[in-house]
C-alpha cells in the first residue's frame, strides 16, 4: 500500500508525496525532493541558483559540469554540499597539479596482483568508487592523465588489469579558471556538456552575509541514491516530439549561420537528456520549447561566446520569456555602456538605476503572466540576475546624492 505525507516545497506550498512501499519517492513526491534540495542549497549559497539548477539538471541527466571562473568561489563547497545531501553516495574529491600521479586518481597497485604477473589497481575510496566526482583545477594535470579520464566520464567503464569495469559515476564536475590549452585536451572538455562561468558575489547584502555566516552546513540526507536512479528513469522516458527535434535542427543551424563555433553530433545528441531533465524538474510532462533555456549553457565553447548563444537560445524559448530576456539584454547592455571613469558612473548612475526598476517591473509582470512553472522560473532567474547586475548602479546611485545605504 502506498503512503502518503506531506512536505513542504520551496515555493511554501504543501505537496502530497507518494511513497513506494519500500520507501522510495516517485513522481511529484520525488521532484519535491529535489525542490527542497535546491532550495537548502540556494539557501546556503548565495547567488548561484544558475549553477544550483545546473549541477541537478546535470544529476538528472548524468552527464557531467564544468565549473569556470576564479578561485575562492565556492565552487568545490557547492559540491561537497550537493553530494552530502545525497544519502548513499560516495564523493571524490581532488586538487590536480602538473604531478598529479595515476596512484592519486585511480588507486595503487596491487602488490599482491604483482606477483601473479597482473597489473591492477586498487580503487578503493578513489575516482572509480566515486558517485559524484569534483576535479579541482582540471585542466593542471598532464594530458596523459587527463585523457585517462575519458572512458570513465563518457562510458562509464575504467579499464583495470585489461579488462572494462563498470564505475558508478553520476556527475563529474570540473573546476578551473582557465580553459584547456592544446587539441590533445579538446575531447575531456567536450565531455562537460554544461559549462558555466562563476563570478564573486555581486550584492552588497549577499557579500555581507557571506562574511557573517559560519560554514555551509546542509542537513544530510535530503534525497536517496536511489531516488536520483529514480528520477533519472522518469526523466528519460518523457517524450520529446518531432516537432521539438525540428526546432534543435533549426536552432543548430541558426547558430552555425551566426559564424559560431558548432557542437558536435554526440554533444547536441547528450543535449536531450538535458530537455529531459529540465523538463521532469519543472514538472513538465514533455519536453518543449519551454526547456530550451538551459542549452545556453552547454553550446559555447569560449566563455566570450556565452552572450551571443544565450541571445539565440531565448528566441527558441516561450514568447513570455523571450520577451524577458529582451527586457534583461536591455538593462544588462545599459549597464555595459555607462561610463568606466567614476565621476561620470556616479552621474549616470541615477538615471540607470530608474531604468532598472522599469526593467524589474516589467520582468515581474512577465513572470505573472506566464503559463508554465518552466516558464516563471526562467523569468525567475532573470529577475534575480537582474538585481544583481544592478546592485553596484544602485550604490552609486545612493552615493551620488549623499545618502548611504
Amino acid at each position: 500500500m502506498n503512503a502518503k505525507i506531506e512536505i513542504e516545497t520551496t515555493t511554501e506550498k504543501q505537496e502530497e508525496v507518494v511513497l513506494q512501499a519500500d520507501g522510495a519517492r516517485t513522481g511529484a513526491g520525488l521532484r519535491g525532493a529535489f525542490g527542497g534540495l535546491r532550495g537548502a542549497l540556494c539557501g546556503v549559497f548565495l547567488e548561484r541558483e544558475r549553477e544550483i539548477d545546473g549541477l541537478l539538471c546535470a544529476l538528472v541527466a548524468r552527464q557531467h559540469v564544468l565549473l569556470l571562473g576564479d578561485p575562492g568561489t565556492g565552487k568545490s563547497a557547492l559540491t561537497n554540499a550537493l553530494c552530502g545531501s545525497i544519502d548513499g553516495s560516495r564523493y571524490f574529491q581532488w586538487l590536480m597539479t602538473r604531478y598529479t600521479t595515476p596512484e592519486e586518481l585511480f588507486g595503487p597497485v596491487s602488490l599482491s596482483a604483482l606477483k601473479a604477473d597482473k597489473f591492477q589497481r586498487v580503487p578503493t575510496g578513489k575516482l572509480p568508487e566515486g558517485n559524484i566526482a569534483f576535479l579541482d583545477e582540471v585542466w593542471k594535470a598532464n594530458s596523459a592523465i587527463l585523457n585517462s579520464l575519458l572512458t570513465i566520464v563518457n562510458e562509464r567503464k575504467w579499464h583495470n588489469n585489461g579488462g572494462a569495469v563498470a564505475v558508478p559515476l553520476e556527475i563529474l564536475v570540473g573546476a578551473s579558471n582557465e580553459l584547456p590549452e592544446g587539441e590533445e585536451l579538446s575531447a575531456l572538455y567536450d565531455r562537460f556538456l554544461l559549462r558555466f562561468w562563476v563570478e564573486p558575489l555581486k550584492s552588497d547584502g549577499s557579500f555581507a552575509t557571506l562574511l557573517l555566516s559560519d560554514e555551509p552546513v546542509l542537513p544530510a540526507g535530503l534525497i536517496t541514491l536511489d531516488e536520483v536512479h529514480a528520477a533519472q528513469a522518469e526523466a528519460k522516458a518523457l517524450p520529446l516530439s518531432r516537432a521539438v527535434a525540428e526546432r534543435l535542427a533549426e536552432l543548430r543551424r541558426e547558430i552555425a549561420g551566426a559564424g559560431l563555433p558548432q557542437a558536435s553530433d554526440r554533444r547536441w545528441k547528450q543535449c536531450v537528456s538535458l530537455l529531459r531533465a529540465r523538463a521532469w524538474l519543472a514538472g513538465d510532462a514533455a519536453v518543449s520549447l519551454d526547456h530550451f533555456d538551459v542549452l545556453a549553457h552547454a553550446l559555447w565553447s569560449d566563455p566570450e561566446q556565452r552572450s551571443e548563444i544565450a541571445k539565440i537560445v531565448s528566441r527558441y524559448t516561450a514568447s513570455t520569456v523571450a520577451e524577458a530576456r529582451k527586457v534583461y539584454d536591455a538593462i544588462t547592455d545599459l549597464i555595459a555602456r555607462m561610463p568606466k571613469a567614476e565621476d561620470r558612473y556616479l552621474e549616470t548612475s541615477p538615471t540607470v538605476s530608474r531604468e532598472g526598476r522599469k526593467a524589474e517591473d516589467k520582468l515581474r509582470a512577465l513572470a505573472e503572466s506566464a503559463t508554465t512553472q518552466t516558464s516563471r522560473d526562467a523569468i525567475g532567474a532573470l529577475i534575480e540576475e537582474a538585481v544583481r547586475a544592478l546592485a553596484p548602479v544602485r550604490d552609486a546611485a545612493a552615493r551620488s546624492i549623499g545618502m548611504k545605504r
